[in-house]
């Protein structure tokens, strides 16, 4: 799952969402780029409800991200 923080989240913003994150016991990376900071997250987010995730101060977008199984 991916985690796209709006240009003028705060770093209290971000830190809220990692710390939420974390206490869902998801593994995270931060990448920080010019205009945006993605979080990538790592764990089993099949069943995870991603309502309040995208509701939090500074979230932009969050985008799950399923297994890819190759055919044949």
């Amino acid at each position: 799952m991916l985690v796209i923080m709006e240009s003028t989240a705060t770093q209290e913003d971000i830190e809220r969402v990692k710390d939420y994150l974390i206490s869902n016991n998801f593994d995270i990376h931060q990448s920080t780029g010019m205009k945006h900071v993605i979080i990538g997250v790592i764990g089993d987010v099949v069943g995870f409800d991603v309502t309040d995730l995208e509701k939090m101060p500074g979230v932009q977008q969050v985008v799950k991200i399923t297994e890819y199984k190759k055919r044949g």
